[in-house]
């Protein structure tokens, strides 16, 4: 009896699987999936190409040019601030005079937070349109290389562009603590840094060839 029902079981498992089989072969096997997309991505090191960029440093010059007008005014102030000081801490200096260096003081004090409003109101908005401008720039020149290179993706990042800067203990901690995706890894002929620097540079040459640098003239981030 017990052979009879393992047998019908085996002939059922039998007509099963050729059921299946055929179904299977009168549906036609399954479409194979389609392969992976193929993204080719690059990188940009910011901090390698406002390093680099010499409309930064022009920038930069610039503004410390119109800073020094008021940076002069305050120093003269706190000249006059650090001599009355020194006076106060004289034994021989008069109570009456310490109290009137004192008065003086405090108008000076305040004379230097006007003078740094002052700057800041006459500077930031400058400095904001540079900030803007600078990027606008990375982004075009990164935007035209990464269209005429074939790369659909263009990430960028801070991190040290030297060993020394790259294994620096301030570094790896603002990399610990920064919550922004930074590449642990990358290959080198992904990052389109130097040719993006190159590119803003000789752009700016173009424009500003008696305060620019000779053009092309970065080198490579290290390898890390």
């Amino acid at each position: 009896m017990k052979k009879k029902v393992l047998c019908a079981v085996g002939a059922l498992a039998l007509a099963a699987s050729v059921i299946v089989g055929t179904t299977l072969l009168a549906q036609g096997a399954p479409p194979a999936a389609p392969p992976a997309p193929t993204v080719k991505i690059a990188f940009i090191n910011l901090a390698y190409v406002l390093k680099n960029y010499h409309k930064v440093d022009a920038l930069a010059k610039d503004f410390e040019q119109r800073y020094k007008t008021y940076e002069a005014d305050a120093k003269q102030k706190k000249a006059q601030i650090e001599a009355m000081d020194q006076e106060n801490t004289k034994p021989e200096t008069p109570a009456a005079k310490r109290e009137e260096n004192l008065q003086k003081i405090t108008v000076l004090k305040r004379n230097i937070e006007d003078i740094n409003a002052t700057a800041r109101k006459a500077l930031a908005p400058q400095s904001e349109a540079n900030t803007v401008g600078v990027y606008l720039d990375i982004q075009n020149a990164a935007t035209k290389y990464a269209m005429a290179n074939g790369f659909e993706m263009v990430l960028q990042f801070q991190d040290g562009f030297t060993k020394d800067d790259y294994n620096s203990p301030m570094n790896i901690m603002n990399k610990m603590q920064t919550r922004a995706c930074i590449p642990m890894f990358y290959q080198q002929g992904n990052d389109i840094s130097l040719q993006v620097v190159n590119a803003l540079n000789e752009a700016y040459a173009k424009s500003n060839p008696a305060s620019a640098a000779a053009p092309g003239t970065g080198t490579a981030p290290s390898g890390h």
